[in-house]
């Protein structure tokens, strides 16, 4: 049986999968040689996939830590917000690196844009999760203490 569209939820961890597209789709776009010649590649497309990268395995160990009612809470949920910071980080990171190759002519006006969108599209669900993770560890902290 399918679920109606108007009953159906977001996965609570799309930008997993937004993070991973997006990296992706930054690599294939490095990768054209139309838009950025061979002399760019190791002064500046490799930054570019090298932010892309970066921010999805953040975002792999992020997601990799459990947060956990226990003795371990307060470790897991340090480490797991430190690397949701930096997948944040990347993210800005690589934004500013796709205005600036629309800046410079790398990209058309319809290539920048989509690729922008998918990074903000990641970037707002990156912040919904982190919204998410920090509101549930305030609640599993508060049933430890009994309150």
């Amino acid at each position: 049986m399918s679920v109606r569209v108007s009953d159906r939820n977001e996965g609570k961890l799309q930008v997993l999968d937004l993070t991973r597209r997006l990296a992706a789709h930054t690599i294939r776009m490095c990768k054209n040689e139309d838009a950025f010649p061979k002399r760019q590649r190791w002064v500046f497309t490799q930054r570019i996939v090298d932010e892309a990268i970066e921010c999805y395995s953040c975002v792999r160990r992020a997601n990799a830590t459990l947060m956990r009612e226990g003795p371990t809470l307060d470790t897991d949920y340090a480490y797991r917000r430190s690397q949701q910071v930096e997948a944040h980080a990347r993210l800005n990171a690589l934004m500013s690196l796709i205005d600036l190759s629309f800046e410079l002519g790398n990209v058309g006006d319809r290539r920048a844009s989509h690729w922008m969108g998918l990074a903000k599209e990641t970037n707002e669900k990156l912040k919904a999760w982190m919204r998410s993770d920090s509101k549930r560890y305030v609640a599993l902290g508060a049933s430890r203490d009994g309150a």
